[in-house]
């Protein structure tokens, strides 16, 4: 792995961090353990979230040119959110803004348990999204998402055992750094002014990489609590399983897993066993690969500059946290190459209040655009307005109307048309007409008597005449010289591929390494 790919790898290990940077200490008369495994279990709250992020630029080292649109579009900005409202974990509603460089897009967001709705600047209507995946036949069959949903109830105290379990884990598998101050502070919260413990821990990246090397040392030989968290994904699961057998018994099927199910819902004690002995000799590689993480944390560090760390400062309304603050800054070694940016900062806040009252999220009642697996990627922005910021970012920077699709070469290759592409004549890519074209958004009309192929793309107005074993095509009504006839080719009617995705739009490459024709199309 090179510098740059280890600096990625290693700045996700510290962001990673946050997610435990303290352990089970007592810190200023604050169980810090008991405290924030209780903040898991928040049921109902109302509350702000920010997140804010910079790269600088080094003036002096080139920028790398895919590093350019980041800078552009993404190289400061904040996502607030200004207001939060969480009813329950399937009802919760926010506000806020997301601010980049060149525009500011206000958004509101709903989520209902089974949905989530995003009304965004420069969408026509709000976009709908399903919280469960539309053909869940690999997952879950043959329960339904809506029978999924009824029976892993996230409100029930089996998921908040679990969500208790896993937080308890992370974080008492933590040490409090070294580095910790406690301070009591005046802050408006929900409009009032409130005194609050601070406390605040600071870490080098040096200790931050090994505070994560000795965390997840002490996860991978914490056996007892491995145990009880894989117990607490049990209980919470068990209604899905059962579910799942009775709707085998209802419906008479019996997939492959159904006898693996009722073992599991028979006994949780074998259950437990069983995963925890599939997981051991993952962990007792992890255990080798972990050993002296001090000094492996040092070499570590080395990748970074002496201004890398972070700092986290937890507020406490009494025991209970009601707030965090966190400040990350990445960069390299002073005097080595850094494609230009010298450092990243990241800094997150967050509040909140009327924690598990009584708090009612804001609905959506009006009309919605659906977002399916199945739209068409010239369809993907049709509920965006064309001279919005945000259909100018999804189309021109992120491509969200490029298409591409792959053929294999060979005979053990087969595509939907039922076989390969293949080589005629001098050298000539040959690929199957109906496959290709309706993988452009083409429709396609076989006419057996004549032998005839006729392709229409109605959007773009475009309509391709072919006759098998003759060499002039007409697009549009204008002829055009092919380099092979098209040909039925087992049972399929194939054609020349630069022909026909050029003349729909596409472009095609070859790689004759893997015996690859990749054909892509921007719509």
């Amino acid at each position: 792995m090179g510098r740059k790919g280890k600096r990625i790898t290693l700045a996700l290990l510290l962001i990673a961090a946050l997610l435990g940077a303290v352990g089970c200490e007592s810190v200023g008369g604050v169980n810090l353990n008991k405290s924030l495994v209780e903040a898991y279990d928040t049921v109902s709250a109302e509350g702000t979230f920010s997140v804010s992020w910079e790269f600088t630029r080094d003036e002096s080292q080139p920028l790398e040119e895919d590093l350019e649109m980041l800078m552009e579009r993404f190289g400061s900005g904040k996502l607030a959110v200004t207001e939060s409202k969480t009813e329950s974990a399937t009802a919760l509603s926010a506000k806020g803004t997301l601010e980049l460089p060149e525009a500011t897009l206000p958004f509101e967001l709903y989520f209902t348990g089974t949905d989530l709705i995003v009304d965004v600047e420069g969408a026509k209507l709000p976009i709908e999204f399903s919280a469960y995946p539309e053909d869940n036949s690999a997952l879950y069959a043959p329960l339904s998402p809506a029978e999924l949903q009824a029976a892993f109830d996230p409100n029930s105290e089996e998921v908040r055992s679990l969500n208790r379990a896993l937080a308890s884990f992370i974080i008492g598998n933590f040490s409090n750094p070294e580095r910790t101050e406690t301070s009591r502070v005046t802050e408006e919260i929900d409009g009032e002014s409130t005194r609050l413990t601070k406390v605040t821990f600071e870490l080098n990246v040096a200790e931050l990489i090994e505070s994560g090397m000795e965390f997840a040392l002490r996860a991978v030989q914490d056996e007892e609590g491995l145990r009880a968290l894989i117990g607490a994904v049990y209980d919470a699961y068990l209604p899905v399983m059962k579910a799942y057998l009775a709707e085998i018994e209802e419906t008479g099927e019996e997939p492959p897993m159904a006898d693996m199910i009722r073992m599991a819902v028979g006994s949780k004690q074998l259950s437990v066993e069983m995963v925890y002995e599939q997981l051991r000799p993952m962990l007792e590689a992890a255990k080798e690969q972990l050993e002296n993480p001090s000094l492996q944390a040092e070499m570590l560090a080395a990748e970074f500059g002496e201004e890398s760390g972070m700092t986290v400062s937890w507020l406490f309304d009494g025991m209970y946290p009601i707030g965090s603050d966190v400040t990350v800054v990445l960069a390299p070694p002073a005097n080595e190459d850094n494609s230009g940016i010298s450092s990243f900062r990241l800094d997150m806040s967050s509040r909140m209040w009327n924690v598990n009252g009584d708090v009612k999220a804001d609905t959506y009642t009006g009309e919605t655009y659906r977002l399916s697996d199945d739209i068409k990627p010239r369809d993907r922005l049709e509920n965006f307005d064309q001279d919005s910021y945000l259909y100018d970012l999804l189309k021109n920077e992120f491509h969200v109307t490029k298409e591409s699709f792959n053929l294999y070469m060979g005979d053990d290759a087969t595509v939907t048309d039922g076989t390969s592409p293949y080589i005629a004549g001098a050298g000539t890519t040959m690929v199957p007409v109906r496959y290709v074209s309706e993988q452009l958004d083409a429709g396609v009309h076989w006419n057996p008597e004549t032998y005839t192929v006729t392709i229409t793309d109605t959007f773009e107005g475009v309509v391709i005449q072919m006759t098998v074993n003759e060499k002039t095509a007409f697009v549009n009504g204008e002829a055009v010289e092919l380099p092979e006839a098209p040909a039925v080719h087992n049972g399929s009617a194939f054609v020349p591929i630069a022909f026909i995705t050029n003349a729909l739009g596409g472009t095609a490459e070859w790689d004759p390494e893997w015996g690859i024709v990749t054909i892509t199309k921007e719509f």
